[in-house]
């Protein structure tokens, strides 16, 4: 069984699609990131993530101390109508959260925290002359470049921070955070990167303050007051 410790990686997760073979789940392909808000057991990642559950199921992957992983079925899943986030319902429990929506408007130069699974960690392991799919959590900082509200080619939404550091494929949904006792503080849901004109690599977290005052179906209350009911 799965509990809860006070490792991060106990509250951002991979996502997953996995099939059934016997009485064993075998995962087919890691989508994404997710991180837990609330005690509900509801998480959020970005809208493209849970897109990519296509053929199969989508599951939640936790890491167990013995090295091992635990899977957790998803059992709703609903997107914003127009911003890259979704919010998606865990199932078993209990669950709690150190995140919660920070509801401030930062600007350019704030500095900013990121925990994510990006696809250059999670496929860099070898066995047998075999890549080894295994997610590991990486650590990333950095600072907002600038804020802006307009539409990017190729990412959905419409409000952003670029970002200084590029998390990479695999990192989408993850936390843009800063940390705030006795809780992590998040100010944007991390959504991807463009290469821009000089072939040079630019990332975008969708801001909080667009989809703070979502109210999805599944919740039955804005994200913002699901976050701040918190456990720490």
């Amino acid at each position: 069984m799965f509990t809860q410790s006070d490792n991060i990686r106990d509250f951002v997760f991979p996502l997953a699609t996995a099939r059934r073979v016997g009485n064993a789940i075998e995962l087919v392909r890691f989508l994404g990131t997710a991180f837990v808000i609330g005690n509900r057991g509801f998480a959020l990642t970005a809208r493209h993530v849970i897109a990519g559950a296509v053929e199969h199921p989508m599951i939640g992957v936790f890491a167990l101390p013995d090295g091992g992983w635990f899977s957790v079925g998803i059992a709703a899943v609903e997107s914003h109508p127009s911003e890259d986030v979704a919010v998606v319902q865990l199932e078993g429990g209990p669950w709690r959260s150190f995140f919660r929506l920070a509801g401030t408007n930062e600007n350019s130069s704030a500095r900013y925290r990121l925990f994510g699974y990006p696809d250059d960690a999670t496929y860099e392991l070898v066995d047998s002359g075999q890549v080894t799919p295994r997610p590991d959590l990486v650590y990333n900082e950095g600072y907002f470049r600038r804020r802006f509200t307009g539409r990017l080619l190729g990412i959905d939404g419409s409000a952003f921070f670029e970002l200084s550091q590029v998390a990479g494929s695999g990192a989408s949904g993850a936390p843009v955070c800063k940390f705030s006792a006795p809780a992590w503080e998040v100010m944007g849901v991390y959504v991807g990167e463009k290469l821009n004109d000089r072939a040079t690599s630019v990332s975008y977290a969708v801001r909080e303050d667009a989809f703070r005052d979502w109210t999805p179906n599944v919740l039955g209350t804005t994200v913002m007051a699901e976050s701040r009911n918190v456990s720490v």
